[in-house]
């Protein structure tokens, strides 16, 4: 098949990471991948260059989509001629759906990620939302990352032809267990190589609520000696006033790490002891499954699809915004016996490596784009 996969940006983000993740896959499983970004470039379209994937920027602003956009994406598809443009998010879900209008092909599938809106988010965005879930009949069918964001889209509105539920992708080769990391992380923080590294890894956001997971590691710093907390993501560093007013005054300040935006996820990940989600809103958190991968256990808030990700006593699942029962789960995390964190730990791995692996989730994305062509009768062929 040939995909064309549309997306808003190319930047820092779990959603463009995703758009790499899979055209790499759909690549090696034999197919024909270009990547187009409404905006500018990034990080992540450096990545897919560096892959041999096509990328190609519209060079829109933030906003409403406008008639270049559409005119340029049309021209895109009448040269690529893709049998499926797969769009990523609201706006690019948007314009996907306006420039197809009047062709009877390439098939349209939308990829949703969240699992509920952000309140801080614009009117704008919010009518694009409205507009999407009126039209959300267009497309051959509309994907979620979890269960989660699937049930938030079906109550407000979206009525697609097919669900599809396929999680995210994550390379297993990439976030893996590495004894030497551990040593070479806590060597890089100034901390003993005994230390407890308990990390939470998330963009500065109030969805991602880093002030819970502030007050939980101050609650735990006082009790655990050896306890230390590393946070990291865009926006998570020293100048954010908000993280400074959370940190504790004394004590244990000394123990928090806060490492901002980072390239080096996968040794980030394998060093630490536990992994921490404290969000408010998920779809599926994609740090757990990274940190699983690497075989670190995990706590999270109850949020999106953690607690089936953590079920069968692979993790544990707390209340959302309560820093006492984090800091206890924290707790308990800490303190499973060598034999049986072991025993865990390989478990994680290969439950990430079933369940996550780019082979797997590729085929998954694969049989729902033959179905939709068979379902259809497209021969993948733009229309002149």
């Amino acid at each position: 098949m040939r995909i064309l996969q549309l997306i808003t940006s190319l930047g820092v983000g779990g959603a463009e990471a995703q758009v790499v993740a899979l055209s790499r896959s759909m690549c090696q499983a034999g197919h024909a991948v270009e990547v187009v970004s409404l905006l500018s470039g990034g990080e992540n379209a450096e990545r897919l260059r560096h892959a041999g994937i096509p990328v190609t920027k519209l060079g829109m602003r933030r906003g409403f989509p406008h008639l270049f956009g559409i005119s340029r994406l049309r021209q895109l598809i009448d040269r690529f001629r893709p049998n499926i443009v797969q769009s990523w998010l609201y706006h690019a879900d948007l314009l996907a759906t306006l420039s197809l209008v009047g062709r009877r092909s390439p098939a349209l599938v939308w990829n949703l990620r969240g699992a509920a809106l952000d309140t801080r988010q614009g009117q704008l965005t919010k009518l694009v939302l409205r507009m999407l879930a009126f039209a959300s009949s267009i497309p051959g069918a509309v994907i979620a990352n979890s269960e989660a964001g699937k049930n938030y889209h079906e109550k407000i509105g979206y009525h697609p032809r097919e669900w599809a539920v396929i999680p995210n992708i994550v390379d297993t080769d990439l976030f893996c267990p590495s004894a030497g990391v551990r040593a070479s992380v806590r060597a890089e923080l100034g901390i003993p190589y005994e230390a407890r590294l308990v990390g939470l890894v998330a963009r500065f956001d109030s969805v991602k609520d880093h002030r819970t997971f502030c007050q939980a590691a101050s609650l735990l710093g006082h009790e655990h000696p050896k306890a230390h907390f590393l946070m990291i993501g865009p926006g998570v560093d020293t100048s954010n006033p908000f993280i400074r007013e959370w940190l504790p005054t004394s004590g244990s300040i000394s123990r928090f790490h806060l490492l901002g935006q980072r390239n080096d996820m996968p040794r980030l990940q394998a060093a630490l002891d536990v992994a921490v989600c404290s969000s408010v809103s998920e779809g599926l958190p994609n740090s757990l499954i990274e940190a699983m991968s690497c075989g670190v256990p995990c706590v999270s808030t109850d949020v999106g699809d953690a607690r089936l990700l953590l079920d069968e006593g692979r993790g544990i699942v707390v209340p959302l915004r309560d820093p006492s029962a984090m800091a206890k789960a924290i707790r308990m995390t800490l303190e499973i016996p060598g034999d049986k964190l072991k025993v865990l730990q390989s478990a994680l791995r290969k439950y990430v490596i079933e369940m996550f692996s780019g082979e797997g989730i590729a085929s998954a994305y694969s049989t729902l784009y033959e179905k939709i062509l068979v379902r259809s009768g497209r021969d993948g062929r733009c229309a002149e």
